[in-house]
């Protein structure tokens, strides 16, 4: 790059020199006095080849400014590492549903068949009642307990009622239109 600026740089001091040589009348003076006399040419007649010596140019050397420097980048500290939160603690599985017991029993007006049942602490209970369609009055039956109530079920329906084991339970049932207790009960022993 420094060179191709000098050499620039002297091309264009010696195509000024000669421009100004030519087109000046003040260096004409000058410039003619360093043509040398050709003998063999005749007064009034160009000369044959013209020599030309510039002026000795000064040649500037051009430094080029100093880089810019830079402010040294800003050091920041690293981030403070926080550690990662601990694993969700890990719950225990539940625990599996309890195994499920099935009961059928009929009911009329006057009795349960059976009349007393046997079931395993814990166990889930279906009790499925099933209405006769003898012996029953038109409204039908319905059985009310502290673990549920059948609601009204027609001659010939069928509900189940379902609970959990944990306690021996009495079964009553009722004339669902009038709400009066029929005379027998329906246990569910609990082992």
């Amino acid at each position: 790059m420094k060179k191709t600026i000098l050499i620039l740089i002297v091309i264009l001091a010696t195509v000024a020199i000669v421009w100004y040589g030519f087109d000046s009348k003040q260096s004409t003076k000058q410039q003619t006095s360093n043509i040398p006399e050709l003998s063999d040419n005749s007064p009034g007649q160009p000369p044959d080849a013209l020599e030309i010596t510039p002026p000795p140019a000064t040649i500037q050397q051009v430094t080029p400014p100093p880089p810019l420097q830079m402010p040294p980048p800003a050091v920041t500290p690293p981030p403070a590492r926080i550690p990662p939160p601990p694993p969700p603690a890990l719950l225990p599985p539940p625990p599996p549903p309890p195994p499920t017991q099935s009961v059928i029993v009929f009911v009329d007006d006057y009795t349960a068949s059976p009349s007393a049942i046997n079931v395993t602490k814990g166990n889930k209970i279906n009790l499925i009642v099933n209405v006769k369609e003898d012996n029953v009055y038109y409204g039908g039956v319905e059985l009310r307990s502290s673990v549920g109530n059948t609601g009204p079920i027609a001659p010939g329906g069928t509900k189940t009622v379902t609970f959990i084991a944990e306690q021996t339970v009495v079964f009553t049932p009722y004339w669902p239109a009038s709400g009066v207790k029929k005379d027998y009960t329906l246990t569910i022993n609990v082992q």
